[in-house]
């Protein structure tokens, strides 16, 4: 009948090897584990501008959020402001990621 016998720990390991390529792969696609710099920006934002809002409306809310952010980012830039983010400037690398 012509069975070929071959080695499956041979075979798992070069599926263990492909499985190890493909998720490095989608993680690099993706910007997997890069949510400690999200979680920092936030962290920040909430520090410096606290959790409330003065506007009512929806449109002058995302308004005043992005006033806000480009604040932030501006004092960022300068290097006036960088408690909370280790020295990282968080901008960049999101910009980097191709998220923003």
């Amino acid at each position: 009948m012509g069975l070929e016998v071959t080695d499956d720990r041979v075979h798992e390991g070069q599926v263990d090897k492909a499985d190890k390529e493909g998720k490095r792969k989608w993680k690099e696609k993706v910007v997997y584990g890069n949510r400690w710099l999200i979680e920092s920006f936030f962290s920040t934002f909430e520090r410096w501008f606290g959790e409330y809002v003065v506007s009512k409306r929806l449109g002058n809310i995302r308004n005043e959020h992005v006033f806000k952010v480009g604040i932030m980012i501006m004092m960022m830039r300068s290097g006036g402001m960088r408690d909370g983010c280790g020295g990282v400037d968080v901008d960049e690398k999101i910009i980097r990621s191709g998220r923003s």
